[in-house]
């Protein structure tokens, strides 16, 4: 049976954003592939504990750069057929780069918007650095990107001769299919951090009367943290006190109430590599105001929201106006066209392109 070898820095159920529970997701449906995934995350009392999720599909948590965490990598990735990378950055990656190397691996990587401009400025000289240790190595890899602006970038960003690369969009499917009534709210859904860009619609919402802006999520890193301190100082500069709201992270089903109960969902990142919360957000009927940034030119051309530049006022005051009064026949045709957009992205999809490519002459 194949083997695949996941190295992640996070992993479903602990710590996990949009593109872990993807991993996961693919994970629990291909039944017939054996997957060991490593993952950063919660220490174990035991060293040897794991999750076991199903006969072919087990997690293993260690302590960043602990012994066990490497020797855990080593082991598991000398007996596989390829080793999955959820994180071009991610430290620990070294030690699979030199397995791949020595045994002659095949890696497959996923950078998940890492090399987008916005992403390598922080601690530039550091990813610099990375890159150049990959390109010497030269590995025999596969990269894998969601957009078309991603795949631009690996070119650009990785020379070594021994890579190809392909594109396959996260996959989606939800359980979910809430009812709610529409308010008179809008919402961001997602990580406060300054790539989210989420400040950008503080001055337009200064002139708007009757409406809510909810903000769900959390900071964790320090510098996530100094964002929200920065949110907050704008908010009460701007006197907006009374139309913006923290909500703190959500999860499950009251995040999909919260979503229907929305006119519309933001996504004004300055970049992202696909943004799995525009799925969410589809799923429900709920149209999305995506940046330039991300991949979703598509909303327009199926007139489920709007694909605009967060630098413009006026593009993001054009938008909202838009979508909050949209009428209640027109909520209805977004919801049907929504439903549509969401057939590309259904996990059965998704799955088959990733067995197509497990099982191909690249790896």
């Amino acid at each position: 049976m194949l083997k695949i070898v996941h190295i992640v820095p996070t992993y479903y159920p602990y710590q996990s954003g949009g593109s872990a529970y993807s991993l996961y997701r693919l994970n629990c449906g291909l039944k017939n592939i054996n997957k060991v995934v490593i993952s950063e995350g919660i220490k174990k009392k035991k060293k040897n504990d794991h999750i076991t999720h199903d006969l072919n599909h087990k997690v293993f948590f260690h302590n960043r750069f602990s012994f066990f965490f490497i020797n855990r990598i080593v082991k598991e990735s000398k007996k596989a057929d390829a080793i999955q990378l959820s994180s071009f950055f991610f430290p620990p990656n070294i030690f699979a780069f030199i397995v791949a190397k020595v045994f002659r691996k095949k890696i497959i990587i996923s950078p998940r918007g890492e090399f987008f401009e916005y992403a390598l400025s922080r601690k530039k000289k550091q990813k610099e650095f990375f890159i150049k240790i990959f390109n010497l190595i030269n590995i025999s890899s596969v990269f894998h990107a969601t957009s078309e602006e991603e795949i631009e970038l690996i070119r650009e960003k990785i020379t070594s001769k021994k890579k190809s690369i392909i594109k396959i969009f996260n996959s989606f499917d939800t359980e979910f299919n809430e009812t709610e009534t529409r308010l008179n709210q809008f919402l961001f859904l997602g990580r406060i951090n300054p790539i989210k860009n989420i400040h950008s619609v503080f001055n337009v919402l200064k002139n708007t009367n009757d409406i809510t802006f909810l903000i769900a999520g959390e900071a964790n890193l320090p510098y996530e943290k100094e964002y929200l301190i920065f949110l907050k100082s704008e908010i009460k500069r701007l006197h907006l006190q009374q139309k913006v709201i923290f909500t703190g992270k959500i999860h499950n089903e009251e995040k999909y109430k919260l979503i229907a109960r929305s006119r519309f969902l933001i996504l004004p990142s300055h970049s992202e590599n696909f943004g799995n919360v525009v799925l969410e957000s589809l799923s429900q009927g709920t149209p999305v105001i995506a940046s330039k940034g991300s991949p979703w030119s598509i909303l327009e051309n199926t007139k489920c929201g709007f694909h605009i530049d967060f630098n413009k006022e006026v593009e993001i005051k054009n938008s909202i106006n838009s979508l909050m009064n949209l009428s209640e026949n027109d909520l209805i045709q977004v919801k049907k066209s929504c439903r549509k957009i969401l057939e590309n992205f259904s996990t059965h999809t998704i799955n088959k392109q990733w067995e197509k490519l497990y099982y191909s002459k690249l790896l």
